[in-house]
């Protein structure tokens, strides 16, 4: 088959797209309209630690949950400061003002403190404090739809105790609230890193493209991208545990594969535009050989991810789904809603121009007058060019494996003070921060 009968054979499918613009703009809506407030959600449903699926701890942990259900299968611990010693008759009296209250919470299965057991595990070196563990209702739900309402308790106990006990401190901490805490602070980081670099990528695009609607598409496509694949993995996390270390793959690889297939795509089209070709010409030029780019690129992305599919570990897993979505979301929006976007403007895509349009065909020529000096000169580029990866290569010795040490949780997470209240204490034993 000659090289003109292929391009024949192609072409069908690139008119088909944007001629059919309207259509497939009008199924991104419905997939948005779909995808988009599951996004939202996808906090609730993610895994904080690690998972092996059929492994013997999670065996356990479904025995622990059902045929030998115990009261305190999941706990919690409440970390009470600023009262007098629970062995004081004053400090065991302001610990009962907290306990019943516990008690008659429908989130509570048990309490277990100083009053159960006089052990001086229950007292504070120091004379002040104490702490309670809270055993968990089988059917409360989720930790994210049990740790609020016990919060929200506390926080009323506490105001009530301040008028006799002015420095009184009620926090939670725990595997539970600890998970609740990290996925809260991590969905918080993520949305802060994509706030922080879509405008800095906007800018880079900006200078690169020297026009607003032109460097727009790309970082809108990239947020797209973002949004829909956020969506449909917590749809996918409640059929199949997956960890919370997939929002931050899909917002890496969503700013980075999203906005470049779609800076490709882009790219092509305007200079098809300046050669003189019509808006329709130019986006099926466009989608006919980027867009061929861009899926033969995504293949083997996705094939990569695809592979970790196999292993059993929620957080390789979590990688594994995360990747795969956010590339084949990223190259179908650039590869068939891209293109009728900017058949749909055209020439507007150079809206908000900051500099005069380069002459015809000089960035071509840079780029020819570069690739001629590389050919002339391979060893001096290929210095250049290997430096930068030497000198990071170099870093690899400086990697360090295992569990982190020191304080190493997020202040601002109550979970974490709780930890510090527990460690002051001299039992911060009772909770493992890491598991």
């Amino acid at each position: 088959m000659t090289g003109a009968t292929r391009e024949r054979g192609r072409m069908p499918l690139a008119r088909m797209l944007v001629r059919g613009r309207g259509w497939i703009a009008l199924a991104w809506v419905v997939a948005a309209v779909c995808f988009l407030p599951q996004a939202g959600r996808l906090s609730e449903v993610l895994d904080v630690g690690a998972r092996i699926t059929g492994s013997e701890s999670a065996a356990v942990e479904r025995l622990l949950s059902g045929p030998l259900a115990s009261s305190y299968a999941r706990f919690g611990v409440l970390v009470v400061g600023g009262i007098p010693s629970p062995d004081a008759p004053e400090g065991a009296s302001a610990l009962r003002r907290i306990v019943w209250p516990l008690w008659e919470a429908s989130q509570v299965a048990g309490v277990f403190s100083y009053l159960n057991y006089p052990d001086t595990l229950f007292v504070a070196p120091g004379g002040h404090g104490t702490f309670i563990l809270v055993g968990f209702a089988a059917d409360s739900g989720t930790p994210d739809r049990l740790v609020p309402p016990l919060r929200r308790l506390t926080e009323d106990l506490a105001d009530s105790l301040r008028a006799d006990y002015p420095a009184v401190t009620l926090r939670w901490t725990g595997e539970t609230a600890l998970n609740v805490d990290l996925r809260r602070t991590s969905g918080m980081d993520v949305s802060s890193a994509e706030r922080r670099a879509l405008p800095l990528t906007g800018l880079f695009l900006l200078f690169a493209f020297g026009a607003v609607t032109a460097a727009l598409l790309p970082v809108l496509a990239g947020a797209l991208a973002i949004a829909i694949t956020l969506g449909a993995a917590a749809i996918v996390a409640r059929a199949w545990p997956l960890s919370i270390l997939l929002q931050s793959v899909v917002v890496m690889l969503g700013l980075g594969l999203g906005i470049d297939y779609a800076l490709l795509m882009v790219s092509r089209f305007r200079e098809g535009l300046a050669a003189g070709s019509a808006p329709e010409t130019a986006a099926e030029e466009a989608a006919r050989h980027a867009g061929h780019t861009i899926l033969v690129s995504a293949a083997a992305v996705a094939l990569g991810f695809a592979v970790l599919l196999t292993v059993p570990l929620n957080e390789m897993r979590a990688i594994a789904v995360g990747g795969l979505l956010v590339v084949v979301v990223s190259a179908l929006l650039a590869t068939t809603l891209l293109p009728g976007v900017l058949a749909a403007l055209g020439p507007r895509v150079d809206w908000g121009r900051l500099r005069p349009r380069a002459a015809r065909g000089s960035g071509a020529w840079a780029w020819r007058r570069w690739g001629r000096w590389v050919t002339a000169h391979p060893w001096p580029a290929l210095v250049l060019g290997a430096l930068p990866l030497v000198l990071l290569a170099a870093q690899a010795p400086q990697l360090r494996t295992g569990l982190p040490r020191g304080d190493w949780l997020p202040a601002s997470m109550e979970s974490a003070r709780s930890l510090k209240d527990l460690h002051g204490m001299g039992r911060s034993g009772i909770v493992q921060s890491v598991r």
